[in-house]
């Protein structure tokens, strides 16, 4: 087992992590078995047992939970291991790109909710239009033939 933490810890060296992210092996118990990047003035004493009990239960999905220390985190049991994976990273940072793609896309509801608005107006304007020049023949046909002149 110690060969296998080992391994993992290495292995995590060699991951490419975005700034603010960290990566950890954690032992059924909820103990931290190894992180990268180290964080010496964090206590290594990872997870409640009783938290991760349901995670070594489950069906093997990834868990998402948020920390009391404004980050959301993922952990993954390894199969056939009594190991988790967990990697964190900042709220902030991790709904950054959320952020971003909520305002492009309020931006085009936006842009479609006033380009709905101006085809009703111009089909509204274009109907009145109609409705004029119909009302304008209606006229005209019901004009006494003794007002028109005589055709040759």
């Amino acid at each position: 087992m110690r060969w296998l933490v080992a391994n993992l810890a290495a292995m995590f060296k060699g991951v490419p992590l975005a700034e603010d992210t960290s990566i950890a092996l954690l032992g059924i118990d909820g103990r931290v078995l190894a992180r990268y990047p180290a964080q010496p003035g964090q206590a290594e004493s990872g997870i409640a047992e009783s938290d991760l009990r349901p995670i070594f239960a489950g069906s093997g999905a990834t868990t998402l939970r948020q920390t009391g220390s404004d980050r959301i985190e993922a952990i993954r049991p390894l199969a056939g291991y009594p190991l988790a994976v967990s990697v964190s990273r900042g709220a902030a940072a991790a709904l950054a790109d959320w952020k971003r793609q909520v305002i492009v896309i309020g931006i085009f509801a936006i842009g479609g909710a006033l380009g709905i608005a101006l085809m009703m107006y111009l089909i509204a304007r274009q109907i009145h239009a109609h409705d004029e020049l119909v009302a304008a023949r209606a006229d005209k046909l019901e004009a006494p033939a003794s007002k028109r002149k005589p055709s040759c």
